[in-house]
Order: structure tokens, then C-alpha cells, then sequence
């Protein structure tokens, strides 16, 4: 082939491979500098000559010229290897298909499909019939975890705050498979998980923002919409265990089966007559009984220490305290029953507290353990 090519292209042969071993001789430098994120300009200046010889495209080189530089480029594996390398971290997408040719691969173009936009979309009513929040709950929740779920770039099509937390509302609101969620979504199964654990763990850590028990200057209007709930005075909280499902664990199984032969955690709440839980405990297995959990939280340390301003409604299962009032077990007489009638119609609070949980969580649980 040798002898059939002028003069002028094996002038041009050697220009080119004297290009390539400054080619190679930059590829070390970047190498030895450890400069993962950027590629200079000389680099892409003789790359894109080299995909312009081999082409065809400079100065219309005929067919053997052509495949005299495509051999000559193919025998240099060293060089293919670095190219090779190189295409994960150097952010030069119009290379990637020279590299990808001359190390023998299929170039496939990386396709990201456009995920769906709720808060554009949907109207304050479709949002809540989706996620159970509207268009400014769902930015005040987004707000309240982006500290901890912000990504530092949007590289790889990351996913932003806002649609990691719809992922997740979502998920709270209709407990279903993590591929429906996908689907519905615009990401994969894998992802969703990732999003709930991470979200979910971001929103536990902001509990004690939220979950407080009542100031002294907030008792007497919590005792004031106790006594409309159920004519029960001086109540500043109701109280009861509630159990939550989970999968069978993989270590001391046996504790977490409660008395219904199902494996859950005992979660201890404490109420308002608004529904809203103003103390918990979240560390005990479904095998435990109520009033342990209540003897050994703090709040029981520390109102023993000092004794609130009202009472805490419980059922039967609690000890009878100086703040803790239980029913009578039999009402014999007038009084003892109007105790028993108002102490049930206050202390229902919690029942409706504890309903709603109770259903949530049964088919979340139902749902990791499917999803997993």
C-alpha cells in the first residue's frame, strides 16, 4: 500500500502519527496531573483531527489513504486502552463514538426520558387525591428535608428534592408495589426504594421538631378542648400502644411475634384531643406489653419526677397513678359510671389516632415486605 500512496500523503501519514504520540504524550500528563474533570483543548483539538483523517473528510483522501490510517491508528492498543479509560471521566460526548470505534465496542447513546412534573400538572385536588398533601405541603416538607437530600449537581439526571419526596408521598399514600410507583413516577423500581429509605429516614430525624408535649402555656387550652371532647377536666393527653407490622426480622425473630401471631413493633403514643401525637416511643418488639414500654419511657421517668399539671388518660392495661387515670373495671355505682362514660368519650382521641396508623402501616409493611 505503501507504494501506491505520492509523497504528499506519506507527508500526511507522518504528520498524523507524529499528532498521535503528542497525543499519547498529553494523555500521560493528564494522567500524572490526576485532572479527572476537565480535558484541554490541545487533547480535543487532535482528537477531532484524527476522527477528520479517518473519516474522509480532510482534503477528500481517497479509500487507501483511508485504510492505511485506520490500520495505523488500530496498531496503537496502547493508545485505545487510554482513549478507553478516558471516556468515563472526560466529559466529551462528540469523542465518545471515536473511542468506542476504535476499541471495537457499539457505541448506544445514553437516552433519559423525561420524567412526569405533579406540581405542574396536577391541580391542588389531584395532588391531594395523589400524595393526601397539596401543591404548599408539599414544598414546606420538601424544605424541611433538602439540607439532607440536596444533590450537589443535576449530573447523571438526578433527581431533584421536590420529585424525591413525591416518590415518597406517593408511597405513603397507597402503600402499593415500588414498580407501580416506578412506573408512575418515570423511575425505576431500584430507585424508589432508595428514595423511601432516604426520605423516610430524613423525616425521622426531624421528630423532635414536632412531636412535643404541650408547653405550660399550651395546657389550659388542651384541657379546655379535652373537657368539649367528653366533659373528662383537668386532661392534658390520652394514651395507648399501637402496633406496627413489619417483616420478620432476621434476629430474635420470636420477640417481635405479638399476641396476634404477627411480627410487629410496639409503638407507644400519646395524644391531643386535635389527633395530634405530642410524645412517642418507637424501640420496642410486638411481644412487649403496654405498661412495660410506659415504665420504662421517659416520660413516665419524668413525670414520676415532677408531676404534670392535669392527667393522661389510659385504658386498663396502664397503672393507676396520681396523673394517670384508668376506668373502673366494674362501675357499681352512679358516679363510677359517668367517670366510665366521660372517660370513653375522651379518651377515644387516641382510638382515632391510633385507627388511621394502624391501617397505614399495615400496608406499608405489607409493601417492603413485598417489595423486597
Amino acid at each position: 500500500m505503501m507504494e501506491k500512496m505520492s509523497e504528499e500523503n506519506i507527508e500526511e501519514v507522518r504528520v498524523l502519527e507524529a499528532q498521535i504520540e503528542q497525543l499519547q504524550t498529553e494523555v500521560e500528563d493528564l494522567q500524572q496531573q490526576q485532572q479527572d474533570n476537565h480535558i484541554s483543548f490541545n487533547f480535543r483539538g487532535h482528537m477531532q483531527d484524527a476522527m477528520s483523517y479517518i473519516c474522509g473528510q480532510k482534503h477528500g483522501a481517497e479509500k487507501e489513504k483511508m485504510e492505511f490510517l485506520l490500520s495505523a491508528v488500530k496498531k496503537d492498543e496502547q493508545l485505545k486502552k487510554t482513549i478507553s479509560d478516558l471516556n468515563v471521566v472526560i466529559d466529551a460526548s462528540d469523542l465518545q463514538p471515536f473511542s468506542s470505534f476504535l476499541s471495537g465496542r457499539g457505541y448506544r447513546q445514553r437516552v433519559h426520558t423525561e420524567r412526569p412534573k405533579p406540581l405542574q400538572q396536577y391541580t391542588t385536588e389531584e395532588l391531594y387525591n395523589r400524595f393526601r398533601f397539596g401543591l404548599d405541603d408539599i414544598n414546606y416538607i420538601a424544605d424541611l428535608v433538602r439540607p439532607q437530600l440536596q444533590c450537589r449537581t443535576l449530573r447523571s439526571h438526578a433527581l431533584t428534592v421536590e420529585e424525591q419526596v413525591l416518590i415518597v408521598l406517593r408511597f405513603y399514600a397507597c402503600g402499593t408495589f415500588y414498580e407501580v410507583i416506578a412506573d408512575s413516577m418515570g423511575v425505576h423500581r431500584t430507585t424508589v426504594g432508595e428514595v423511601v429509605t432516604a426520605v423516610s429516614d430524613a423525616l425521622a430525624r426531624l421528630l423532635d421538631h414536632f412531636v412535643t408535649f404541650p408547653t405550660d402555656g399550651q395546657i389550659a387550652k388542651v384541657k379546655q378542648k379535652f373537657f368539649l371532647l367528653g366533659d373528662m377536666p383537668n386532661t392534658i393527653g390520652v394514651i395507648d400502644c399501637t402496633h406496627v407490622h413489619i417483616p420478620a426480622p432476621h434476629q430474635r425473630e420470636w420477640e417481635y411475634v405479638n399476641r396476634k401471631g404477627r411480627h410487629s413493633i410496639n409503638v407507644q403514643l400519646v395524644g391531643d384531643a386535635d389527633l395530634a401525637i405530642t410524645n412517642c416511643v418507637v424501640r420496642w418488639p410486638g411481644s412487649v406489653h403496654d405498661a412495660r414500654i410506659f415504665r420504662e419511657s421517659r416520660l413516665f421517668t419524668e413525670f414520676q419526677t415532677n408531676r404534670p399539671d392535669g392527667v393522661i388518660l389510659a385504658d386498663s392495661a396502664y397503672p393507676l397513678l396520681p396523673w394517670v387515670m384508668t376506668p373502673f373495671p366494674t362501675a357499681n355505682t352512679p358516679s363510677q359510671m359517668r367517670y366510665n362514660n366521660a372517660h370513653g368519650r375522651t379518651r377515644c382521641a387516641i382510638e382515632r389516632l391510633n385507627g388511621p396508623a394502624d391501617e397505614e402501616t399495615l400496608i406499608q409493611a405489607d409493601d417492603l415486605n413485598r417489595a423486597e
